[in-house]
């Protein structure tokens, strides 16, 4: 069929390339092409409206080039919002005594002489380690080799002891408080990672949140140089591990602490500048635990550099390495104690990126001074003021604050703006690249067609050719009879 339709077409004088651009010319919807390329018009028409072509299409170039530029650039912008929920996830509340360890602990594994010496000068000084060194030697080598992890156990303040009251929705919740190693010593972590399901709350308020009670016990300190007494409160996501020393709340003794909340989302959509939550593959030791998190990742780093300085890891029974390479590492000691104090005090280089998908919360604190001089009917707490402490946490709001992060700029604007330059510029849209498509295509066609008569056109020459020769030779039999 395509053969019959070209036939007459193709049997005529192949047609120029200009021919053909001059047919598209002719037919096109873009006009600058007619007034450029139609030789109806005059010279300086055409020069005229070239110029005006050329100055058009120079400005639509570097127009476009910058739209490219600011789509590779990645701008992003930022939007606030707000949602309630209810109920709300309540979150981990930890709690860590400003005295890591407990004097009686300590003697009854003969190490309290040693502790307070080490803890009397102090691990800013700049002779540290080798003075506190020369301390852990005098103590008794079976004494030297207690892990960190079995003296935090044994020799930390219980949680029945340190957590002595306490009220979640009314609900008794002592036994709720888990004991959590960090940095900072022994701590107790109310809805921690570990608890299933989390808890939640309906409410705002106080009578809607934590209340607890504390007893610091300050005969139990040790160091000729410790001045500071009560405990640091810090509050956090449950998949994050709290950042006592640096973030948390401090609370003296004699004081009732008020901490209202409110949770704060930040998302980063873009992806830009931060970490994915769930990307936590780079973890040493606590990648099977925590999601990816700032707080995660400079713990993990403090880890990691113990690990590399001391050889030794001192939570490994509770937390196993999350990287192999630490797998066979053993357990720091009470004589890994100085290179531990001394990582901790130095300067890391943790590089920890923000988290693409973080939660925070908002606080607003207050106190009053506990338990009232007047009118307290609580003997135990009255018969000793100074060793005990009160908090309450609990949601100001159940209104979630949202910070979204989004790419502002994408390739759907791109073609947008790209598509209306073209056509302020050139006057070309969407039907002038159809049009040329479409154009492009029928030419294709029909040179195909062309091509596919003219090479039926040969084999039957071809074919004429043999039937002449045949021919030929039939007559020339008749001339030349076979001899006999």
């Amino acid at each position: 069929m395509c053969i019959k339709i070209r036939k007459k077409s193709c049997r005529e004088k192949v047609r120029d390339t200009g021919t053909i651009f001059r047919e598209y010319v002719d037919s096109s919807a873009t006009k600058f092409l007619t007034k450029v390329f139609n030789k109806k018009y005059g010279v300086v028409k055409r020069l005229f409206w070239l110029v005006i072509f050329l100055g058009a299409a120079t400005a639509c170039f570097f127009n476009c080039k910058d739209r490219v530029k600011l789509l590779l650039s990645s701008p992003t912008s930022t939007t606030f919002s707000s949602e309630r929920v209810t109920p709300a996830p309540f979150p981990a509340v930890t709690v860590c005594n400003l005295n890591r360890i407990t004097q009686s602990g300590l003697r009854g594994k003969g190490l309290l002489d040693v502790a307070q010496q080490i803890s009397s000068i102090g691990n800013q000084e700049p002779n540290f380690l080798t003075n506190c060194t020369n301390i852990i030697k005098t103590a008794p080598p079976s004494a030297q080799q207690v892990t960190i992890q079995n003296l935090l156990q044994t020799a930390a303040q219980p949680v029945g002891d340190f957590i002595e009251d306490c009220k979640f929705l009314g609900q008794n919740c002592q036994k709720d408080f888990q004991r959590t190693n960090y940095s900072y010593g022994m701590c107790y972590t109310f809805n921690s990672y570990s608890w299933s399901p989390h808890l939640e709350t309906s409410g705002t308020g106080s009578h809607h949140g934590l209340h607890f009670r504390v007893n610091i016990r300050q005969d139990e300190y040790i160091g000729s140089n410790l001045v500071d007494a009560g405990v640091k409160i810090f509050i956090h996501p449950p998949s994050e591990p709290a950042q006592v020393l640096d973030r948390g709340i401090a609370v003296p003794p004699g004081r009732a602490l008020y901490v209202g909340m409110q949770r704060q989302d930040t998302i980063n959509k873009a992806g830009v500048d931060c970490t994915a939550k769930r990307d936590s593959s780079h973890f040493n030791f606590l990648g099977n635990i925590f999601n990816y998190s700032v707080q995660a990742c400079l713990q993990d780093c403090l880890l990691t550099e113990i690990a590399k300085a001391c050889h030794c890891y001192y939570i490994k029974s509770e937390i196993p390495p999350s990287n192999p390479t630490y797998a066979n590492i053993p357990d720091c000691t009470f004589a890994d104690v100085c290179c531990i104090e001394n990582v901790s005090a130095s300067s890391l280089d943790c590089n920890c990126s923000t988290s693409c998908d973080s939660t925070s919360f908002d606080l607003t604190t207050s106190y009053s001074l506990y338990p009232a001089q007047y009118g307290n009917q609580d003997n135990t707490v009255s018969a000793d003021p100074n060793n005990f402490l009160e908090a309450s946490v609990y949601f100001q709001t159940l209104v979630i604050s949202k910070e979204t992060t989004t790419f502002s700029y994408t390739l759907t604007g791109l073609l947008s703006d790209m598509g209306g330059l073209l056509g302020l510029y050139l006057g070309i849209g969407i039907i002038s690249f159809v049009e040329f498509v479409v154009w492009v295509l029928e030419e294709f066609v029909n040179w195909l067609c062309c091509f596919q008569f003219s090479v039926q056109k040969k084999e039957e020459r071809d074919g004429d050719d043999g039937d002449e020769e045949l021919l030929g030779m039939g007559e020339r039999d008749e001339f030349w009879p076979e001899s006999t």
